[in-house]
């Protein structure tokens, strides 16, 4: 069983968005946009106690019932040897013709007297969906799907005594009760005995005995509870004490346990669907790294839906579907897998990756040494990192690992690299480049750059056996190089330090204490990121300035909008 899509019309701050999923999916943006809305459209198909309510006035967009909610859910059952995919054909069998691939799972409003109800149909069409039957407002739809949501702030009290009351997880036994009795029959006649019960006993029958001396009456414990489970509570044992579980990082990750110890027991009947809100909140980071491999484990939490701001918390996907959604209410979504050849710096890579997810503007570049100058060069000229913006370094990893999924998410992408050649003469810097221009005009869909882009040939030196000058080959394929600037790809005329070199000039050896620039090129090269902070805290305003404004940077100006 796969989810494929939801398409939801009509309801809170979605007009209408159908939007790809899949069994693990990560919904992310910035405040307000929804991402807990889709939660709630989930909710209001497949989660009883929320959809017994019916919909709100409230739950309209712009609160306008003339057109009615819509929300869609399309299930991909054609592999009959799955037995989620057989639950499902099992209760909707009868709605569903002979040639079937996907069931389509439909809530829709319904105006009844003043109130909003909720309409459910099935089938594997929208348009030959046949209605639910409901029965004490449950349908068969109850009976196949359980929801366990997450809440950013789940009641833990509430949730242990719900834990306690399962037969299934607390399973009480006979021995148990018998044993209990036969204590609680010694605590009520330990409590007879005590002198304060005595004397209260005492002053009672004095005061009885004035209206008849034949009245006795004995004060007796019966009533201490033979039910020892309400009075369990979650404690921690630590240094040979126990501590209630009242901090919010330890009672989220107890909440944690017990939610998915709870669906576990529906688990052979029932469908069990994850809907995760914002679990980051109160847990440290090493908690949240610890939870990010729960999480993305298919066998923990088969189908799971989360929503979230920590890029923390990402660094163990794989095989998810992330889904932006941006503040004018547009979603898009793509498709993650971490590549084969990256499985061993998975964290890495989902680390890097994950920061960028949550910034509109990313500037991509190939190490810590330009973050550290291109970090002081933006700060100095636009304050980037108040708007939205961010430089990620790639540190040996593709960048069309990075480059795909950012541009499928509509986040807008910058490129920066180097001009390498390697000891066989192979143009890799401008190859790259290239490259990388056409996957950026092939995710956009451009396919005049596209084309262009492609049909251009790298020129090289006329003669084949000498060896190939970087700062000549990018001047022979000047043309080449501009139109890739126009989609966001940069090449350096050969690396940082030297594209520096030419932008200060004589200024980068007096900075670094060095008798050449080619001294300084080199001092830079040796120990590349600590000489660059070194260098970089020496920088003044009108070095900067120098920089910024030079050809050899057009990339910042461009990351920041400026007119190139």
């Amino acid at each position: 069983m796969k989810f494929k899509s939801i398409a939801i019309k009509n309801f809170r701050n979605f007009s209408s968005i159908n939007v790809n999923l899949s069994n693990r999916n990560v919904f992310f943006g910035l405040n307000d946009v929804g991402k807990t809305n889709f939660l709630y459209a989930l909710r209001f198909v497949f989660d009883y106690s929320i959809r017994k309510n019916g919909f709100k006035l409230s739950d309209f967009y712009n609160s306008d019932d003339s057109n009615e909610i819509k929300i869609t859910v399309e299930i991909d059952i054609s592999d009959l040897d799955d037995q989620d995919s057989q639950k499902v054909i099992a209760k909707a069998g009868k709605s569903l013709s002979s040639n079937y691939k996907s069931v389509f799972i439909i809530a829709k409003s319904e105006k009844n007297e003043g109130n909003y109800d909720i309409i459910l149909s099935w089938g594997d069409s929208c348009e030959t969906a046949d209605i639910i039957p409901q029965n004490s407002n449950r349908s068969d739809l109850d009976k196949l799907f359980e929801i366990t949501y997450f809440d950013s702030n789940t009641d833990l009290d509430k949730l242990f005594k719900l834990a306690i009351s399962s037969k299934k997880l607390l399973k009480r036994g006979e021995d148990d009760k018998t044993q209990l009795l036969d204590k609680v029959a010694e605590v009520n006649t330990e409590i007879e005995k005590l002198s304060s019960v005595n004397s209260f006993q005492e002053t009672i029958l004095s005061e009885i005995e004035k209206f008849d001396k034949n009245i006795k009456i004995k004060i007796t414990s019966n009533d201490i509870t033979i039910d020892p489970y309400k009075t369990l509570y979650p404690y921690i044992e630590k240094d040979n004490n126990s501590y209630y579980v009242s901090g919010d990082g330890m009672r989220k990750v107890m909440s944690y346990t017990l939610n998915k110890l709870l669906a576990q027991q529906t688990s052979t009947t029932k469908i069990s669907l994850f809907l995760v809100e914002e679990p980051e909140n109160h847990l440290h980071k090493s908690m949240l790294l610890k939870f990010s491999r729960i999480l993305f484990d298919q066998k923990e939490m088969p189908y799971l839906f989360l929503t979230t701001h920590s890029s923390n918390l990402l660094t163990e996907m794989h095989d998810v579907n992330l889904i932006r959604i941006v503040s004018d209410k547009d979603v898009y979504s793509c498709l993650y897998n971490v590549p084969e050849e990256y499985e061993k710096l998975k964290r890495i890579l989902n680390a890097s990756l994950s920061e960028a997810l949550f910034y509109n503007k990313v500037l991509l570049v190939e190490g810590p040494s330009e973050v550290a100058l291109f970090d002081s060069l933006l700060t100095y000229k636009c304050q980037y990192k108040e708007k939205d913006m961010v430089i990620l370094p790639v540190n040996g990893i593709a960048f069309e690992k990075y480059l795909s999924v950012l541009v499928s998410l509509n986040i807008q992408v910058f490129i920066k690299t180097d001009n390498d050649i390697d000891k066989n003469n192979r143009k890799l810097g401008l190859n790259r480049v290239k490259n990388l221009s056409k996957l950026m005009c092939k995710l956009k869909k451009d396919d005049n750059k596209y084309n262009e882009i492609s049909q251009i040939e790298i020129i090289q030196d006329s003669k084949s056996d000498i060896r190939v000058n970087s700062t000549q080959l990018y001047s022979n394929n000047e043309h080449l190089v501009n139109l890739c600037n126009s989609i966001g790809v940069f090449l350096s005329k050969k690396d940082l330090e030297n594209d520096l070199a030419e932008a200060l000039g004589e200024r980068l050896g007096e900075l670094l204490n060095q008798d050449t620039i080619e001294k300084a090129v080199d001092f830079l090269q040796k120990k590349k990121l600590y000489n660059m902070v070194d260098l970089v805290e020496k920088l003044e305003d009108h070095d900067l300035k120098k920089i910024y404004e030079h050809n050899n940077f057009k990339v910042l100006r461009s990351f920041c909008g400026d007119v190139i």
